[in-house]
């Protein structure tokens, strides 16, 4: 099981801790071990270090213009002008302007300040559209290659060498992902909606199934057999034409923008599925055994509280896993009815908060998948025996 949850979060986690960000000036002689993928660039300081060796001065000027930079300027300012960026935004951008900065780390900090945390996130894609951004770095192969191509096939490799020791490098391990997903956006108001939301919704949906199964699969009335298959059609109505009337009826009881919201739908695709599951379970339990507590004097209710549903609970318990992961995953009714960013859940939130336009904000977006995904692994490590005896019945032999 350990094996399997690490074959299954390694990605999300190499993503999500390793993605290259710039963060500090390296020889390449001196890269940790624990950095994996470095990327190259060549920085004022590499110009002046090469300045003292025995590189030829039109070497050095070919080098000098591979220098990273990253800045604002009239131009720049212009293009944010026109995106109708408000003016106090601007006023405040004019202060970082034609101000060089090495990384673009250091540059997005720098409209940090300026902005503050929430601002500086909002308008980072635009900054990071229209901004002055050089040479910020390429992994080793494709930087020796550009460099033998400015340099020239005859000459690069005889300094090879000499350019190499001296050029800068930006490692790629880095927690700046995880300081955007936490400090700069609100994901962990999004973690706590959607762990409440999801209980509620699966408790509130169990207590229905369960009912509902039991009654289906024991007594006999008539349209039990028809309400049963119903149950089951309803399941499969995608959410996509379901979502239409319920937008309808959720404002109607004034819970648009709320977690109540989705509360009350969860239930309209998470009941069907789980009653037809817990059906075919109940299913599975000798008829005997409730008859025997009948004879002894129990009542139908006590027979099911204290018969059935004890023999029942690993397949509760997966109905419950389903139903959880279900409420968890959710994205469509979420998004429907959720519109202010603290009512979010994790899925909409990552992504609507972590794609600005044309910009994706991969190494954040693949954390908050990692921590999404976390409490789902948990849970299925933990129960998956439950899980197991519930898809294989509850009596054997």
């Amino acid at each position: 099981m350990f094996m399997f949850l690490t074959a299954m979060l390694f990605p999300f986690y190499w993503m999500g801790i390793s993605s290259v960000k710039p963060d500090r000036q390296l020889n390449s002689n001196k890269i940790s071990p624990f950095f994996v993928w470095p990327r190259y660039m060549i920085t004022e300081q590499t110009i002046k270090d090469l300045t003292e060796t025995d590189l030829p001065k039109e070497i050095l000027a070919k080098l000098a213009k591979m220098t990273a930079s990253a800045k604002l300027t009239d131009k720049s300012l212009a293009k944010l002008r026109k995106e109708k960026i408000p003016p106090d935004i601007i006023t405040k951008l004019e202060r970082l302007k034609d101000i060089e900065y090495i990384y673009e780390r250091d540059f997005l900090s720098a409209a940090k300040k300026q902005l503050g945390a929430k601002r500086s996130i909002w308008y980072r894609s635009q900054l990071l559209r229209h901004a002055e951004l050089k040479n910020q770095g390429v992994i080793k192969e494709r930087f020796v290659k550009i460099l033998k191509r400015k340099v020239g096939k005859k000459q690069f490799p005889q300094y090879e060498s000499t350019i190499m020791k001296h050029v800068a490098s930006k490692h790629s391990f880095t927690l700046e992902h995880w300081e955007l997903l936490f400090v700069d956006t609100l994901f962990n108001r999004w973690a706590w909606n959607t762990f409440f939301i999801a209980t509620v919704s699966t408790a509130i949906s169990l207590f229905a199934a369960v009912l509902a199964g039991y009654s289906l699969s024991r007594l006999k009335y008539p349209g039990s057999t028809t309400f049963g298959i119903s149950i089951f059609v309803t399941y499969l109505v995608p959410p996509t034409l379901l979502f239409i009337p319920l937008v309808d009826v959720v404002s109607k009881l004034n819970l648009l923008d709320s977690p109540w919201s989705l509360i009350l739908t969860y239930p309209t695709f998470l009941v069907p599925f789980s009653t037809w599951l817990l059906m075919g379970y109940f299913k599975t339990i000798p008829k005997e055994l409730e008859e025997c507590a009948r004879i002894d004097g129990a009542t139908r209710w006590q027979a099911m509280v204290r018969i059935i549903l004890p023999i029942s609970m690993p397949g509760i318990l997966s109905a419950g896993i389903f139903s959880f992961t279900l409420s968890w995953n959710e994205f469509l009714y979420a998004l429907v009815f959720i519109a202010s960013p603290i009512q979010k859940t994790i899925p909409v939130g990552v992504t609507s908060e972590l794609i600005k336009g044309d910009v994706f904000f991969w190494g954040s977006l693949m954390a908050g998948a990692l921590f999404g995904s976390i409490p789902i692994a948990f849970i299925y490590s933990f129960f998956v025996e439950n899980y197991v005896s519930a898809m294989t019945g509850a009596v054997k032999g």
